[in-house]
């Protein structure tokens, strides 16, 4: 069931919070443990049975494209969605899904990295018959990131804004499996958020999150990044 998934990894922005020490490259290319970070996000999926990859680029794609190629050296296959201007989390996705072939795409950030179980997430998506479902990861602090309101049954009910309250919760972990239909009907061609522009809409509509405990990364400070090289055993996914 998995090999029928195809992931789509954003991997356009600039990163300008990140720039005081990964100033040369994409966001997802600064190198953690001598290899940059999208490239544990692909070896952790190819781990989990997927196939096929949509790489979603802008800021300096070329680099990307010179690392990744058609991503045989993988043992997988990829595809590039060039944005000719930045599109946002929502109208990248929306861009990349006319590439791809698959009844549901996975969609993430190539900055962030976080343990779940995808098959575990493809059954629970299923059974809910979601339009969406999010993974949610849990963190000691989830203030920087907000928090999502579930009920017993995994639909999504809200999502509560970002706050400097420091508290443990469940956060958005910006790993979304969604029907290719569902997101080949957002605009294409239009700047918006995934997070702030679709799926709030979708709330009591289909949309659902699953809770899986794990490590979660995201690299996109500086101390979050240097951080990065210790919090989790990389060489498993080799």
């Amino acid at each position: 069931m998995i090999d029928s998934v195809e992931a789509v990894i954003l991997a356009g922005g600039e990163g300008s919070r990140l720039k005081s020490v990964v100033s040369d490259r994409p966001k997802p290319m600064a190198l953690v443990k001598g290899r940059p970070f999208m490239e544990w996000l692909l070896l952790g999926l190819r781990g989990q049975g997927v196939q096929r990859f949509v790489i979603c680029t802008h800021y300096l794609n070329e680099i990307i494209l010179e690392h990744f190629g058609d991503g045989s050296a993988w043992g997988v296959e990829i595809v590039y969605s060039h944005e000719p201007s930045p599109l946002g989390t929502g109208g990248a996705i929306a861009f990349a899904a006319r590439q791809v072939k698959s009844d549901q795409l996975l969609a993430l950030n190539g900055d962030s990295f976080c343990e779940f179980n995808l098959s575990a997430l493809m059954c629970f998506h299923q059974s809910q018959n979601a339009r969406a479902t999010i993974q949610l990861a849990r963190v000691e602090n989830c203030g920087r990131y907000g928090s999502v309101k579930v009920d017993a049954n995994g639909r999504v009910e809200a999502f509560i804004e970002k706050s400097t309250a420091a508290a443990a919760g469940w956060i958005n972990a910006g790993i979304y499996l969604i029907q290719s239909t569902a997101m080949k009907m957002v605009p294409e061609n239009q700047n918006i958020s995934m997070e702030y522009d679709v799926l709030p809409k979708w709330v009591g509509d289909g949309l659902c999150a699953i809770q899986q405990e794990g490590t979660f990364i995201d690299i996109g400070l500086p101390e979050t990044y240097q951080q990065a090289e210790t919090i989790f055993p990389w060489e498993t996914l080799l």
